[in-house]
């Protein structure tokens, strides 16, 4: 069908662009992601990319919902993130959830 033709089709005939056509993606969780850096000993949460471009290690949390560690990613730095460490980045993740949540909800409506 058209429809089915157009759905993967770039904007402009080829090339890197814009799809035109969306789809909605259904999902069981609301995932929330959680980026922390060290810097100078100290963790910073959520860092902007000013402040994470000087930090000595970044890590990313990822949190379900309930409250469940969904995945850890750190890429690269200068120095190794301690197994305390990542327990505070963990820890931090688990308590900025709910309000990350409540402005998804805002702005969304999901639940």
């Amino acid at each position: 069908s058209e429809a089915g033709e157009s759905a993967g089709k770039e904007a402009g005939g080829g090339g890197a662009g814009v799809i035109e056509a969306a789809c909605a993606v259904e999902l069981q969780h609301s995932p929330f992601a959680l980026t922390t850096g060290l810097y100078k000993g100290q963790l910073i949460v959520d860092p902007d990319a000013e402040e994470e471009a000087l930090m000595e290690a970044v890590v990313s949390v990822v949190m379900t919902e309930e409250g469940q560690l969904a995945g850890v990613f750190k890429p690269g730095g200068t120095v190794e993130a301690s197994e305390t460490t990542l327990m505070h980045c963990i820890a931090a993740a688990k308590l900025h959830y709910p309000a990350c949540a409540r402005a998804m909800e805002e702005a969304f409506g999901t639940e």
